[in-house]
């Protein structure tokens, strides 16, 4: 089963705002050669990178026998243990590791998808 869980778009907008000034106050303080220090432009040049990076992926992808959250959290689907539902979030439990995903994330027409194979998924563990 191949399942694509995608960000909420306000996420996306604001990352992207949020980016877009961050840009901006780079190239004015590059430009009027303010002192700022090294690691201000690397950590904004990597902020950039992981936004950008944010808007192109899902926030959950099932496949292969994996479910995995943006940024490398990955759990084998046959490893989980427990599927535990809270207000605004699911937390998956294996014997080794946990997952939580943030349902406020989640898009409106992802999150009925999410919701299904999360019932699914409580019903077989």
């Amino acid at each position: 089963m191949n399942l694509n869980i995608k960000y909420k778009t306000s996420l996306k907008i604001s990352a992207f705002a949020f980016g877009t000034v961050s840009l901006i106050a780079f190239l004015l303080a590059f430009i009027f050669n303010h002192k700022f220090s090294i690691y201000f432009y690397i950590g904004l040049i990597i902020y950039l990178f992981i936004e950008i990076y944010k808007i192109k992926t899902n926030y959950i992808t099932v496949k292969d026998g994996y479910i995995v959250k943006n940024f490398g959290c990955k759990l084998k689907l046959a490893e989980i243990r427990r599927v535990i539902r809270y207000t605004d979030e699911f937390v998956l439990e294996s014997d080794k590791k946990s997952m939580s995903i943030n349902l406020e994330k989640v898009k409106k027409t992802s999150l009925k998808d999410l919701e299904f194979f999360m019932q699914q998924l409580k019903d077989k563990v």
